[in-house]
């Protein structure tokens, strides 16, 4: 089978929901089953460095601004683990480089080196958001128990459907107390999408309710390295295991990579 970047997008109606917390960890694990990048999109405000404690000393607004290769801008955080990450732009920047946007993924596909990109996107439904599910593998939308965190994510769900297959979007409930209360807030927001769109979303899972998420990330450590015996790290192997199976049957990996 020739080899094939998964592209994963993971997104949110809303920030502060922890969605560079999940795609920092996810994309640590992933990097124990293959080759990972992790994408920081975020135009406004990227912060993964600051979770994973590292300063990439190139970002992607050299490469886009000065004569470098992409792949100078590539720093590498741990064996089979890679961060590209931007700069905090300006209006007029942010414009710039949301039209580089497709340019740099067919620049990271080509490169042929990683089985799989986390790609870390703004809040909201921006442009770089939605061409960023357009060209996942899979899109994986974050959700809390918050009731605008609901509303959001429908939104940004009603955005992204029509021009993304059903099935390849999935939900992920995050910060929530127990199974109990994730069961319920996947059928609050499958009961909104089935009523208004006439689709139910595939649930990847839940990450429970820890105080040590606050305290891993302020140590910038990530969970899954220092915490693995925590329900939260064990949720997110569990996570990261459907991700993996629901690629497969895609056909998207080999089984016996």
């Amino acid at each position: 089978m020739d080899k094939k970047t998964k592209f994963i997008t993971i997104c949110s109606g809303k920030g502060g929901v922890g969605k560079s917390f999940v795609a920092a960890n996810l994309a640590n694990l992933l990097s124990e089953k293959g080759n990972t990048l992790l994408w920081d999109s975020n135009l406004n405000f990227p912060n993964l460095h600051l979770i994973l404690g590292v300063d990439p000393p190139l970002r992607l607004n050299d490469y886009i601004n000065s004569n470098i290769k992409l792949k100078d801008t590539i720093y590498n955080v741990k064996p089979s683990f890679d961060l590209i990450i931007d700069s905090p732009l300006s209006d007029r920047e942010d414009k710039e480089h949301s039209e580089k946007f497709y340019e740099i993924y067919q620049e990271i596909a080509s490169l042929n080196t990683y089985d799989f990109v986390i790609i870390d996107t703004m809040p909201g439904a921006g442009e770089i958001v939605l061409e960023s599910c357009i060209l996942s593998d899979l899109s994986i939308v974050l959700i809390t128990d918050e009731p605008t965190t609901i509303v959001d994510s429908y939104g940004l769900l009603k955005l992204i459907l029509p021009f993304v297959d059903s099935e390849k979007i999935s939900l992920l409930v995050n910060n929530v107390i127990d199974e109990e209360d994730y069961d319920e807030i996947s059928m609050k927001i499958n009961l909104t999408t089935n009523k208004f769109l006439g689709v139910n979303f595939n649930t990847l899972g839940f990450i429970p309710y820890d105080r040590e998420v606050r305290i891993s990330i302020q140590k910038q450590d990530l969970i899954t390295n220092s915490y693995k015996n925590l329900p939260v790290s064990k949720n997110l192997h569990d996570i990261c295991y459907r991700i993996e199976e629901y690629l497969k049957s895609k056909n998207l990996i080999n089984e016996n990579r």
